[in-house]
């Protein structure tokens, strides 16, 4: 049995993604993932919304003397 799973790998390495022709793919799929696909609940839960918070500040990097400095930089590393 060990020899036929790892044949079966090695067949979905080789055969998988492979180019039939310019508009197709081969897709290949191991019976446990349609066991895993199977088990997939009938309803639907929407998503959890988690509550903003507010990130850095980007406009702080756009004030002219933050800018001069940026721009400075730049051109002494090139």
């Amino acid at each position: 049995m060990l020899i036929c799973c790892q044949e079966a790998e090695l067949a979905r390495e080789k055969t998988n993604g492979y180019k039939l022709d310019k508009s197709h793919i081969f897709a290949v799929n191991m019976l446990d993932d349609f066991e895993k696909y199977m088990k997939v609940p009938d309803t639907w839960t929407p998503a959890e919304i988690k509550p903003y918070t507010p990130g850095v500040s980007l406009y702080c990097f756009s004030t002219p003397l933050e800018s001069y400095f940026l721009v400075l930089t730049f051109f002494l590393r090139n």
